[in-house]
């Protein structure tokens, strides 16, 4: 069930991608931004997720990353991420919701 954000009548769809090292070589083209990929090789990721809203004149996105000594999992990537995204959209006084 896709999630979708409203800004009156513009509504954004909820996008989710996962990032981990091996994923450059294996599938190509990444959605993430190359800046947001090298700072998570520094710091010896395991795993990244990103959540991001394209509204039809603008995008926003967040991210979570684990730590090398962290137990890397999509769910715990999602929903922190997700967290992320509906505390920022609450501060610019939208709201998630699902379609």
């Amino acid at each position: 069930m896709p999630i979708i954000v409203r800004d009156g009548l513009e509504r954004g769809r909820v996008g989710v991608a996962h990032w981990w090292p091996e994923r450059d070589f294996c599938w190509g083209p990444s959605v993430l931004p190359t800046y947001m990929r090298r700072r998570a090789r520094r710091m010896k990721s395991k795993y990244m997720t990103m959540v991001y809203v394209e509204f039809p004149n603008s995008a926003i996105a967040t991210y979570a990353v684990c730590r090398a000594n962290d137990q890397p999992s999509r769910e715990k990537g999602r929903f922190i991420a997700l967290l992320r995204m509906a505390r920022l959209l609450k501060s610019m006084g939208l709201k998630m919701e699902r379609q």
